[in-house]
């Protein structure tokens, strides 16, 4: 493994200065914290974006009409997705190019200093105006992805059809739906703790549930059934 040239750097000069204070100490290591964040953020938008511009210029040929015209219904995006060595989940393709497609539409993102990936995402289901609005908002405002995720949920209730509501499918979809933007993974994770047995039952639970919202998404972006 090489190492880069600020690492040889650091590893061939003696450090003769004092030691630090205390509160230079906490000073250092909240920039630190600070930069790993940024960091961890920068890798992971990286990633959606390299994948979805990828899949956008290779599939619909760079025209982001194309992707909302064809959607993940596209002949190649499906084999594709039903690949056996693609490495993402069908469903993780398609937030790669939607999060694409966002920042592509609003460029001045990539300048946002708190928004994350998962911020991105909890807008995907929005209006083109209500994703600006909130995500200035969640900016502006410093709001967690959770506290989007809500808002971006009550922006989709308001728009639902009453006649949406009496139907007990999409009643339990919502309610999945909810739980994902009410459920932070890595809290989650925290709760449980060290407790192996009860890992292992929430590990198996989402093993199902995986291949079967997979099995889900494989009936959904098929073309419906023509009705007589």
């Amino acid at each position: 493994m090489q190492l880069s040239a600020n690492s040889a750097t650091i590893n061939a000069r003696k450090d003769n200065r004092p030691p630090r204070s205390e509160e230079d100490t906490a000073r250092v290591v909240e920039e630190l914290v600070a930069t790993l964040g940024k960091m961890r953020r920068n890798a992971s938008l990286a990633l959606a974006l390299d994948v979805g511009a990828l899949i956008v210029d290779r599939i619909f040929r760079g025209d982001l009409a194309a992707v909302h015209e064809r959607g993940k219904r596209d002949t190649t995006f499906r084999m594709l997705a039903a690949h056996p060595h693609v490495p993402f989940s069908a469903s993780t393709l398609w937030r790669h190019v939607r999060v694409y497609e966002l920042v592509r539409r609003m460029p001045r993102l990539m300048r946002y200093e708190h928004l994350t990936i998962t911020h991105m995402q909890a807008v995907l289901g929005l209006s083109h105006e209500q994703q600006e609005q909130l995500l200035h908002v969640a900016e502006t405002d410093g709001w967690s992805a959770a506290r989007l995720r809500q808002h971006a949920r009550q922006a989709v209730n308001g728009q639902r059809p009453d006649s949406q509501g009496k139907n007990p499918v999409l009643k339990t979809f919502r309610r999945f739906a909810r739980l994902q933007t009410e459920l932070d993974p890595e809290s989650f994770a925290d709760l449980v703790g060290n407790d192996l047995a009860e890992r292992e039952r929430i590990l198996e639970t989402v093993t199902r549930t995986r291949a079967w919202c997979d099995a889900m998404e494989t009936l959904l972006i098929k073309e419906p059934p023509t009705r007589h």
